[in-house]
């Protein structure tokens, strides 16, 4: 995911000065119109993992899955509002047989668009073929440890070894590397120790690592067995995982997307249990449907704010409740989560975002 926060950020980037200036004057936030570029897609609710960190596979057995036809005329949809990218989220997207025809019906749609599939890699050597023909761009694996310590986390047995597999398959089948490959892990009590070992295991790889901060804000993350214990880390191990993070970042910053100073620190004081202030501007830039149709502001957290079942996404966009749920977001009238956080402390500190915006302008493709 983290780049898509790249992509976002960038963006942002044409709206940093008013964005940040509502801090100071609020009536700025009215001036600025929600202009999403980002749309992440659950095209599924089935998943074949059993993680302690997600409910999502306990709750699946009566969730719906739109049909193709339905999830074209969404294609038709982002279109009309100039989407840059789509992100095919689930449960596990790869389980849809029809996977790669969606992608390239996106991409007959959106002929400029670029396609993420967040997958958890356990159908990625199956499915390589597919998923390199499709036109999809950007493949981001969820990996939360070595070996036992992620076999433990994802709650499948052998769950390493083919993410492993899968990744070398689809590297073997892309030769020229069109599709740009991305493992993620969730940073929990069970596997930060491993963070250097993810790091070198990303070289090895040649492929990039980023990481997520565990939180139980949104609606897939809520109801765990034992959350408290995935947040208990002891304070010197996370100092010494953030300044290993930094230290890498800097010797080589290509192998770890995403990850920014300003982000490290807001890491650091949010593994230490704190909830460091910003101003919420995901909803500004990135928009979130689910399996029935409904449309959230960028976040997770909060409930639908519109049906596309009922009414256009255009014009729910131009709507005022639309740009009064942002302008709450901005001022986090809402559950506290760590979603998108590293775009949220670019736009905050405006100096490292436009170092930020500078440092990978070349990452997206206009």
């Amino acid at each position: 995911m983290s780049i898509l926060y790249n992509t976002s950020v960038i963006k942002l980037g044409f709206k940093f000065p008013p964005v940040f200036l509502a801090r100071y004057y609020r009536n700025l936030l009215k001036m600025i119109s929600p202009s999403p570029i980002d749309v992440c897609l659950k095209v599924t609710e089935r998943c074949n993992s059993r993680c302690i960190t997600c409910n999502i596979w306990r709750e699946q057995a009566d969730k719906p899955e739109l049909t193709f036809e339905e999830l074209e005329k969404l294609f038709y949809q982002f279109k009309a509002i100039k989407i840059k990218t789509i992100g095919f989220y689930g449960g596990e997207p790869l389980l849809r047989d029809d996977i790669g025809e969606l992608a390239r019906k996106v991409k007959s749609i959106m002929k400029e668009s670029k396609i993420l599939l967040i997958t958890n890699g356990l159908l990625l050597k199956k499915k390589a073929q597919e998923v390199l023909d499709s036109g999809i761009d950007i493949v981001c694996i969820s990996l939360d440890g070595i070996g036992e310590v992620n076999d433990m986390i994802r709650g499948v047995p052998g769950d390493y070894q083919r993410i492993i597999e899968g990744i070398e398959e689809l590297k073997r089948l892309d030769p020229k590397r069109k599709v740009t490959i991305n493992i993620g892990s969730t940073l929990v009590s069970h596997n930060i120790h491993q963070v250097p070992q993810l790091i070198d295991l990303a070289r090895e790889l040649d492929i990039s690592w980023s990481f997520n901060l565990f939180d139980t804000s949104a609606y897939h993350f809520r109801d765990l067995d034992d959350p408290l214990a995935l947040k208990q880390i002891d304070e010197k191990v996370i100092d010494e995982t953030i300044e290993h993070m930094s230290r890498e970042r800097k010797k080589d910053p290509k192998s770890m997307v995403g990850i920014d100073p300003v982000g490290l620190n807001f890491a650091h004081e949010y593994l230490k249990g704190k909830e460091p202030f910003f101003h919420c501007v995901l909803g500004y830039v990135r928009i979130y449907i689910d399996s029935y149709k409904n449309v959230y502001s960028g976040c997770w957290a909060l409930p639908p704010i519109g049906n596309l079942e009922r009414e256009e996404l255009k014009t729910l966009l131009k709507s005022p409740k639309y740009k009064e749920r942002l302008q709450q977001m901005y001022r986090l009238e809402c559950p506290y989560c760590t979603c998108g956080y590293l775009i949220n402390c670019l736009v905050n500190h405006p100096f490292s975002g436009l170092q930020f915006v500078f440092r990978n302008i070349s990452l997206v493709r206009s």
